[in-house]
């Protein structure tokens, strides 16, 4: 989270507040996964792999029930360097599992998809609320960078619109 980014208005809703705020997450981890060659040049190409992903860390973490869902924040980004696209995940960690355990899913998952590589990292979060924005500064409504509205689950309703 070193570099330096400027704070996004689209953000905001109208009346002043941080939409991501209504992101909330008990034991979170962050996870960044690259694409293959394929995958990284199209925005829906990621956001397809993002579903595939969490589709099968769900069958591994909730084995008997289909109805409970994971709390995750997914966000696809273009790198600054070499351009390709990537996913940035903020996801709870379930109850029922460890950190060390969870992360051995996520990784799992990320590698059976079809885009996903060995290129992975999984950082500490230390202060969520800079990291929500982080996540946020290509957020906006002319382009499809940003929060993966899709792929992205809270048990509030929440719109960037609202």
């Amino acid at each position: 989270m070193s570099d330096i980014y400027e704070k996004n208005t689209n953000l905001y809703r109208d009346d002043g507040t941080f939409w991501l705020d209504d992101w909330k997450f008990q034991r979170p981890i962050f996870f960044t996964g690259y694409v293959n060659e394929y995958y990284s040049c199209k925005v829906d190409k990621v956001k397809k792999n993002n579903s595939e992903f969490l589709e099968l860390l769900h069958k591994k973490v909730f084995r008997k029930n289909r109805k409970k869902e994971i709390t995750r924040l997914c966000v696809v980004e273009k790198g600054k360097k070499n351009k390709k696209l990537h996913t940035h995940l903020i996801i709870e960690t379930p109850i029922h599992l460890s950190k060390k355990d969870f992360e051995r899913f996520v990784l799992k998952s990320w590698l059976e998809t079809k885009g996903g590589i060995k290129s992975y990292d999984f950082t500490p979060v230390y202060y969520l609320p800079d990291l929500k924005e982080y996540l946020g500064k290509d957020q906006s409504i002319k382009t499809e960078l940003g929060v993966d509205e899709i792929n992205s689950y809270t048990n509030k309703s929440v719109s960037i619109n609202s």
